[in-house]
């Protein structure tokens, strides 16, 4: 038995079998009739070994069938599972490495420990291959793949100089491969270019995609379209674009990934955000902006908006006109710091900084809305106000509101007579285990001699 593990658990304990052989002028080898089996492979065929004094060269016509692919789990370094059976027809010279062959692979249940693949490789799936090796590199005649929900068809060729290899890729069903997915793809792809310097192309279409982010799905209802470009340079991957596109929506984006280092932007397109279905509407544009190096991740998002809604319809006015959002955070390891956030409006600025982590929080903000009609039915007045929410010496998390409101109205007749002029606003609070306990709130009109202190509550 083979001292190596994997490899004896690949032949297993019993093998046996038989073949004939004949020694042919030219210095050939010929073997016929071969019949090796074991417990859970088999093996059968006619092979010749040719230039035993030049350079050899094995032709073979054989097939093998492993019934158990688990048992070559060692020797692939993963686990497998399932069943198949190959043809293979074709010689391997062995000195130059050369071949021309032809492989048709059936298997059953193939399963190789990636849960998308191995969904698409459940039940019967065919690979068929025809290609060949010399000198001038390897012709790709024609690659066959036939699986559940999936179906690809190629050819092309490479070498060391240069590439132009196409695929034909069609996925009816994404859930195949993903329960969470829905939809189909139809998407050509092509590598071209020397080694160390490959590009990859797809383009493609999307029907009502399905990717289990519901905010992103109620925008890929319908066709949409796909573009990627990528280039593969040494240790580097760099997407040159990548392009999603429908009425709806459009995502253009491209960067540099590397081991440590990224360097990546993205401009989204939304004509009218009433697409997400949550009440939004209005139209928005945005870049956002990524680096990375030595671990420490930047980010920047600048974005503009267009006669916003803030899922009020019934709400006249909204956010009209434009309005302007900036981002500038820092992201190391789990912690996150808002450098700088602003959002201004005609009728409001907002600004927040700080940091978020798992071991720290500590963030501020400050509100001016010089219009509250943008937020209720009968909402009116102006209200400025500062937060801030922090670590608290017991382990807790505060929460500090300060507010100065004036002329505030809600809609509520039998308040808002109460809030004309200035009226003051405070909330103290902590949060706890996920629990957050108001201490205080308190509502301060002078004006109308109004003050009342709310009780403390739990949400």
């Amino acid at each position: 038995m083979p001292v190596d593990e994997a490899l004896a658990r690949a032949v297993g304990d019993v093998v046996n079998g038989g073949l004939n052989f004949d020694l042919r002028p030219g210095n050939a080898i010929e073997f016929t009739g071969v019949n090796i089996n074991g417990a859970h492979y088999g093996l059968r065929g006619d092979a010749t070994l040719d230039g035993l004094a030049s350079g050899i060269t094995l032709s073979a016509d054989m097939m093998a069938n492993y019934r158990d692919l688990s048992s070559l789990s060692g020797l692939a370094g993963r686990e497998l599972g399932g069943e198949g059976t190959a043809n293979v027809r074709g010689y391997y010279q062995v000195l130059t490495h050369s071949f021309d062959a032809e492989v048709q692979i059936r298997g059953q249940d193939i399963a190789v420990s990636q849960p998308h693949a191995d969904r698409l490789l459940s039940g019967q799936s065919r690979i068929f291959v025809s290609a060949r090796r010399d000198d001038t590199g390897i012709e790709l005649r024609d690659l066959s793949v036939n699986a559940r929900n999936l179906t690809v068809k190629g050819q092309g060729y490479l070498n060391s100089r240069a590439a132009d290899v196409q695929a034909q890729i069609d996925m009816p069903d994404l859930s195949a491969a993903d329960p969470a997915f829905a939809g189909l793809i139809n998407a050509q792809a092509q590598l071209t270019g020397p080694t160390g310097a490959r590009k990859l192309e797809v383009n493609g279409k999307a029907v009502d995609l399905v990717t289990g982010i519901a905010d992103l799905d109620a925008a890929l209802k319908g066709e949409t379209d796909l573009h990627v470009a990528a280039a593969l340079t040494g240790d580097s991957f760099e997407l040159q674009q990548l392009v999603l596109s429908n009425p709806q929506l459009k995502i253009d984006g491209g960067g540099r990934f590397a081991e440590g280092l990224v360097d990546a932007e993205l401009d989204l397109d939304v004509p009218d955000l009433a697409v997400f279905e949550r009440g939004l509407a209005g139209g928005l544009t945005a870049t956002a902006k990524a680096t990375e190096e030595a671990g420490l991740r930047k980010i920047t998002v600048t974005g503009l908006g267009q006669d916003l809604r803030l899922g009020q319809s019934d709400v006249e006015g909204a956010l009209p006109g434009e309005t302007r959002l900036d981002l500038s955070a820092e992201q190391q390891g789990e912690a996150f710091t808002i450098k700088t956030f602003t959002l201004k409006n005609a009728q409001m600025d907002a600004t927040a900084s700080g940091v978020i982590s798992p071991q720290t929080t500590d963030v501020a903000a400050k509100l001016d809305l010089r219009s509250l009609a943008s937020f209720g039915r009968g909402w009116r007045g102006a209200l400025q106000a500062d937060a801030r929410f922090a670590d608290d010496a017991g382990g807790g998390r505060r929460l500090e509101v300060t507010g100065l409101g004036h002329d505030l109205s809600f809609g509520q007749s039998q308040v808002d007579g109460a809030l004309a002029g200035e009226t003051r606003l405070t909330l103290n609070g902590i949060e706890r285990g996920g629990i957050f306990e108001i201490g205080t709130a308190t509502i301060d009109n002078p004006a109308c001699g109004w003050a009342r202190p709310a009780r403390s509550a739990r949400a």
